[in-house]
């Protein structure tokens, strides 16, 4: 009697009412709550109604190992669900390979460095998209090559984003591209919408070695990478409006032990950790957006205190996770391994909220008796399929063109070095763009910069900044001290980075346990503080563990530490596999509508 008067005095509610009330309430508790109410279905599936949502909805903290876990970093409430079985039973399984992984509007991009082939030759898909919120998922069609280095993202054009999602394509490394056959193009879109591939006349610059940690905002792709006739490192950009590549500023610091992020939803974050003193500095970018121009970092805050904790336990652990809530604050979830060096080691995953009086809280999310660090926060994949030219060089991104959102996202593959050992250099596309919209692979026009090599494992952290810049957290290996870095906003025009804040301290915690751990992830919670969640290693007696660690650091160490699960393992990479800042969404997959 008690809920039906619940339920009757609920829907004399105005809608307006209800409406506010369906903003306030969690992605996850929508889709859960399944309404038989028509209006209330109506409005759930409204699609001004999903994107207001979406705007509306704070980062959350991804995971993926064998199960799917979506954390909010402030009040550590997660909700869990089990990985699909379209992903166990594929091919390219998500507990067994390292994919790429990126989100934009909450879809995640997913993609495997590997192909297989079926008994007729044909090829595996190797990219998907994937809601974790609503649980489906969409293998792309595979364009006609593949190589080892090939790159992917996604976005929209911004000028017409109801056209769907497109995916980016392209080959890094040129003289690494495989299988190619005949002059197959560079630069590839595979836009959502009509579900095929086109080319793009884009040159790409093969002095640039780009990185394969990324992050997509506001409809574009960014990622770390290092220009090496200058010598410079820098953060490259792929814009789904203009379909271009850009150098968008230089790093405010040292990629080394840092990490990359969004910002509020228009900007990047970039943390870095010393790796002698552990002490944390976050940089915020400008707001980006504005055509990427005069995008400059600025110093967020700075944490130094002698008890911060290491964000990635070592160079192949997972990376840390971060977001950036409170001022001069830093909620990192991350992987630690306890009882190194002996029989009883174990991963844990830990929850940290650290400011400038150090780490404020820890809490160990989750434990497991394993000795992989990498493989104890595996983070948000999902495969998305091979475009035209797939190379062990391929890098790829998640974005939409600004000017027209609503036309879909799109993904993005290119190939940073398209050479090959037996075959020398090769004719296989470099960048190409999957539009969700069609569904399908097309070939950009895009001269790839061949200087600029973009890096697929770094030690930086890169993250989004208020959702318009980019944030680079990064350790000293030697002192431990962290380093954060913030670009200005982005699309409006220069960006560069500024110097956040930085954290030392004699006792601040290893982000990253060595350099094949798992790299951790990191937000902003309170100025000059980073929550950092990591891989560690953790001894009990004979026993070692990696374990999953979450630090709150600030200007005065590590002011919490919560292992959030321990794993019986000694492979790092594994413990974390990709911690990621995530905004949970009802945004539904492309192809997937009601």
């Amino acid at each position: 009697m008690a809920a039906s008067r619940r339920s009757w005095s609920l829907s004399l509610m105005p809608p307006e009412i209800i409406q506010k009330i369906f903003y306030k309430t969690p992605a996850e508790a929508l889709v859960r709550a399944k309404p038989t109410c028509k209006e209330w279905y109506a409005l759930l599936t409204d699609e001004t109604f999903i994107n207001e949502h979406f705007n509306r909805s704070k980062e959350h903290f991804l995971r993926i190992f064998d199960t799917v876990q979506i954390m909010d970093p402030v009040t550590t409430t997660s909700s869990v669900s089990p990985v699909l079985d379209e992903l166990r039973q594929h091919p390219y399984k998500i507990t067994s390979v390292h994919p790429l992984l990126v989100h934009c509007d909450g879809l995640m991009l997913v993609g495997s460095y590997m192909w297989k082939c079926r008994d007729d030759g044909s090829r595996y898909a190797n990219l998907a998209l994937w809601n974790p919120v609503l649980r489906n998922i969409r293998w792309i069609e595979p364009s006609r090559s593949i190589t080892t280095s090939d790159y992917h993202g996604i976005g929209y054009d911004k000028n017409n984003r109801n056209d769907s999602y497109n995916i980016l394509r392209f080959a890094s490394r040129p003289w690494e591209i495989e299988r190619y056959e005949g002059d197959e193009p560079k630069v590839e879109i595979y836009e959502c919408k009509t579900s095929s591939w086109r080319t793009l006349d884009v040159e790409l610059d093969m002095d640039v070695n780009i990185m394969p940690f990324c992050v997509a905002v506001m409809g574009n792709m960014y990622w770390i990478a290092f220009r090496d006739e200058e010598e410079e490192e820098i953060i490259r950009g792929f814009d789904f409006t203009d379909e271009t590549f850009k150098d968008i500023c230089l790093c405010p610091t040292s990629y080394v032990n840092s990490h990359l992020s969004c910002f509020n939803g228009d900007s990047l974050s970039f943390l870095k950790q010393d790796q002698t003193s552990r002490n944390i500095e976050v940089w915020v970018s400008s707001k980006l957006g504005g055509g990427d121009g005069d995008v400059s970092f600025s110093k967020y805050f700075s944490l130094s205190c002698p008890d911060l904790p290491a964000l990635q336990v070592q160079a192949n652990a997972a990376r840390p996770v971060y977001c950036l809530v409170k001022p001069k604050s830093v909620i990192v979830w991350c992987v630690e391994v306890e009882g190194k060096g002996t029989d009883k080691a174990f991963t844990c995953c830990t929850l940290y909220e650290i400011d400038e009086g150090g780490v404020k809280s820890k809490r160990e999310t989750e434990r497991n008796y394993l000795r992989d660090y990498s493989s104890a926060f595996r983070c948000g994949y999902v495969w998305v399929e091979p475009a035209k030219g797939i190379t062990s060089s391929d890098y790829h991104g998640i974005g939409y063109d600004k000017n027209n959102r609503s036309d879909g996202y799109k993904i993005l593959r290119f190939n940073s070095c398209p050479w090959d050992d037996v075959e020398g250099y090769g004719d296989a596309p470099e960048v190409e763009m999957y539009e969700c919209k069609t569904s399908s692979w097309r070939t950009l026009d895009v001269e790839l910069d061949m200087d600029v090599h973009i890096m697929r494992i770094c030690v930086a952290v890169m993250g989004c900044l208020d959702g318009d810049s980019l944030s680079l957290l990064q350790q000293d290996q030697a002192s431990g001290n962290i380093e954060v870095w913030v670009s200005s906003k982005l699309g409006g025009g220069d960006v560069t980075f500024s110097k956040c804040f930085s954290l030392s301290g004699p006792v601040l915690p290893a982000l990253w346990v060595d350099a094949d751990a798992a790299s951790p992830v990191y937000c902003f919670v309170k100025p000059k503080s980073v929550s950092v969640w990591c891989v560690g290693v953790e001894r009990e007696g004979d026993k070692v563990c990696t374990c999953l660690t979450l630090y709150d650091i600030n200007e005065d160490g590590m002011r919490t530490r919560t292992v959030t699960k321990r794993y019986n393992v000694r492979d790092y990479s594994r413990a974390f596999r990709c911690g990621y800042v995530y905004v949970p969404s009802m945004i539904p997959l492309p192809w997937v509508r009601d």
